[in-house]
């Protein structure tokens, strides 16, 4: 387990963070709310949002904003021992 420290963004990370998560979440919210009116029911809101709509673009800019204040205060080594160690859960299409 590694120590407990402060990880801090500078007003421009933050900003961007925002900016990123703002878009996602509302853009999520948009495409539910089509989805759940039956608007055009054959197509793939979702799908077409993560394969050209840049949701995983914007998510992967914001891990590394995340990430780069965690490598400021945390050793890799610390980091893969918190991620080695952890319950981190990825999707696996197995599973589903």
């Amino acid at each position: 387990m590694i120590e407990k420290k402060d990880i801090r963004l500078t007003a421009d990370e933050a900003d961007a963070l925002l900016d990123i998560l703002d878009q996602v979440v509302v853009s999520l919210d948009q495409i539910g709310s089509r989805q759940a009116s039956g608007e055009d029911p054959r197509r793939e809101w979702l799908q077409e949002y993560f394969t050209t709509g840049g949701a995983t673009r914007r998510l992967a800019l914001a891990r590394g904003i995340v990430l780069e204040a965690f490598y400021r205060v945390h050793t890799e080594d610390e980091l893969e021992a918190k991620w080695d160690s952890s319950s981190v859960t990825y999707w696996n299409d197995a599973e589903h």
